[in-house]
């Protein structure tokens, strides 16, 4: 009783504070806003430690514990209960906002005053409606009329080290969105131009790297726990999540030219479709939200009990965007007619954003389209691989051109000389690809190929750049990363798949491997389940290799999980699946993949993440800023001229 009234007093208090504090920074009482948001950081800490507290000390008299703990569960898995039901994420939904809003009140403060009061008003009115759902619908502290004795646990595909930091990283990186949101929304009201993208731009990267981190973390317990030869299903919330980044990333690429004062007309321009492209990130970041927890999706990942929780996120997202809408119809300046020209960098950068766009449409599209049909339908992966295998082949050819180009339009024959090293990747990447991969098919020939071409565009700029701070470095990084991660995805595209029956001393061969079956032994189960293990020998053109360990388990609940057992090279991985076993523990149905480059997917994707981190450091004073490239045709003292906005000019 004592977590009980303590939890739910705190959330209830930080309710009222939220609201007052949305209230203090519209009238101008900016401190007292800032005071409030501090007021409700600590009252959310409070009630999240309460539920933290009940799930590892195992109050069964709550019912969020009785369902998301077990006495046999160990600790740390206890704590991930937190975020493993409906009550409990959205408590650490709230608390990690509630401290994104005080840092950004604090960074908007010191550098934008005039951005002050409207950015933490936005801020706290999307944690009022948290902590409302909180205190009202999904109530993490509700009581059992009788204290359970024990309680159900976490699904045993939950209880894997990932669920450790996946979601909460996922959550952060979403959560964070927020932030540019609330600063575009601010220098929209105040009609402020050029300097709020300094901000927003920082939070954007750093919010961009956890739900990077967070994205391929749950693609790689996917693909080492479920044991099916893959790390992306197109997932309903997997593409929910997806969908954010991508803007985020678009906006990214907007704020570069938005920022450069010696271009004022596309500049302009382009900080225009800046704010747009914050509002959407936000927007599709509560998109995922409401298909994560409405239950309109059919998802391993979604909350379908929580329909009530759906229909408010559903209306708060209606609202948004009917307001961000008219906000920004109401508010925008006059925007100067930009040229387009794609011998210039700003025009690769809308060739860019354009295709990025559009891989939203069309996975947005197929994303929703269930939802606002019914009769239960399901879009295919077939469908989303399809609609954006062509895109993602124009994303590559324009990746590694962009940073090759000037600012300003260059003759074709120096562009022709900048970008000569595109045809030796290419060449190269296509004739490697000819050499290893047993499927030739078109479309992943022509990604690795492109894939290439743009890895020696972006080393060549890294080359003649020479950047020594980091900062300078991470965009370059970035893009060399996404090259990697999807020459891997083109790679794993060419995987092959066989499932058979074997008895001891049977053999599958499975393209250049060849695996035995030795025998079925039983193993120790968690939880008083049961368990047992393949042991498989195998060989690879006639010489032995090692033996694979593939687990099957069926949980005490009924539940069955196969641990999938995987040998993993550079250039492609072989993973074993033990799907049933017979009683006797005599024969087995094993499934068997071999999934070309698929360290590329994991190592590209930590370059992607490493490189926009990277962006997100402060350049030493002499040299170029982030948003400053140094190629041909340009001024190297131009480039290092500060950005335009420090005096907050209006429009």
């Amino acid at each position: 009783m004592g977590l009980t009234a303590l939890g739910g007093g705190a959330l209830v208090l930080a309710l009222v504070v939220a609201s007052a504090t949305a209230v203090a920074s519209v009238t101008g009482a900016v401190d007292w806003g800032r005071r409030g948001l501090v007021a409700m950081f600590g009252l959310v800490t409070v009630g999240l430690a309460a539920l933290a507290w009940a799930l590892v000390g195992q109050d069964y008299s709550l019912v969020y514990v009785a369902d998301h703990a077990s006495r046999d569960t160990t600790w740390p898995y206890r704590l991930a209960g937190v975020w493993g039901g409906m009550s409990g994420s959205l408590l650490l939904w709230t608390w990690m906002l509630a401290g994104w809003a005080l840092l950004a009140s604090r960074s908007v403060r010191r550098r934008l005053p005039d951005l002050a009061g409207a950015t933490q008003a936005v801020l706290a009115v999307e944690a009022a409606v948290f902590l409302g759902l909180l205190v009202t619908v999904s109530r993490p502290f509700a009581t059992l009329a009788v204290p359970a004795i024990d309680g159900g646990g976490l699904t045993p595909i939950l209880r894997h080290p990932a669920m450790l930091y996946h979601p909460p990283l996922l959550y952060s990186g979403y959560v964070g969105l927020a932030v540019p949101a609330a600063v575009a929304v601010a220098a929209l009201v105040t009609r402020t131009v050029g300097d709020w993208l300094a901000v927003a731009r920082r939070f954007m990267l750093a919010s961009l790297v956890l739900l990077a981190v967070g994205l391929v973390a749950g693609a790689h317990w996917a693909y080492v726990e479920l044991g099916w030869g893959g790390y992306w299903a197109w997932d309903p919330v997997e593409n929910g999540a997806l969908l954010p980044w991508l803007a985020g990333v678009a906006f990214l690429h907007s704020a570069v030219v938005a920022r450069r004062p010696d271009e004022p007309g596309d500049g302009v321009g382009h900080a225009s479709s800046t704010h747009g492209l914050a509002l959407l990130a936000f927007g599709l970041s509560l998109l995922g939200a409401f298909l994560t927890r409405s239950g309109t999706t059919a998802s391993v990942h979604a909350f379908a009990e929580a329909r009530a929780v759906g229909r408010v996120l559903l209306t708060a997202l209606v609202v948004t965007a009917v307001a961000l809408v008219s906000l920004m119809a109401r508010h925008r300046g006059p925007r100067p007619r930009a040229r387009f020209e794609p011998l210039a960098q700003a025009g690769a950068v809308r060739a860019n954003n354009a295709l990025l766009l559009a891989v939203i449409v069309v996975v947005g599209f197929g994303l929703l389209y269930p939802v606002l049909a019914g009769d239960d339908l399901v879009v295919t992966g077939r469908y989303f691989a399809l609609v954006t295998a062509p895109l993602a082949l124009g994303v590559l050819a324009t990746l590694g051109v962009g940073p090759r180009l000037g600012r300003r339009p260059q003759p074709w024959s120096d562009v022709r000389t900048r970008l000569r090293p595109a045809a030796w990747g290419l060449a190269a990447a296509l004739v490697a690809a000819s050499l290893t991969l047993d499927d030739r098919r078109p479309v992943p020939l022509a990604m690795i190929g492109l894939a290439g071409s743009a890895a020696a565009l972006t080393i060549a700029e890294y080359r003649s750049r020479r950047p020594r701070h980091p900062a300078n470095a991470g965009g370059l990084l970035a893009h060399l990363g996404v090259a990697v991660l999807l020459a891997g995805v083109a790679g794993t595209a060419t995987g092959t798949h066989r499932t058979a029956s074997l008895v001891p001393g049977q053999t599958i061969t499975v393209r250049d491997y060849t695996l035995r079956l030795d025998q079925v032994v039983p193993v120790p189960a968690p939880d008083g389940g049961r368990a047992a293990e393949a042991q498989l020998a195998l060989d690879r053109h006639g010489h032995p290799v090692g033996t694979l360990r593939p687990v099957a388990l069926v949980a005490a609940s009924g539940d069955r999980v196969s641990e999938a057992a995987l040998r993993s090279t550079p250039l492609q991985d072989l993973q074993v699946a033990l799907r049933t076993v017979s009683t006797g523990g005599g024969a087995v149905v094993v499934e068997v993949f071999v999934v070309p480059m698929a360290q590329w997917v994991w190592w590209g994707a930590i370059l992607v993440a490493v490189g926009i981190g990277l962006s997100a450091a402060r350049p030493a004073r002499h040299e170029a800023l982030p948003w400053a490239v140094t190629t041909s045709g340009t001024s190297p003292a131009a480039d290092c001229q500060p950005p335009a906005g420090r005096d907050r000019r209006k429009v």
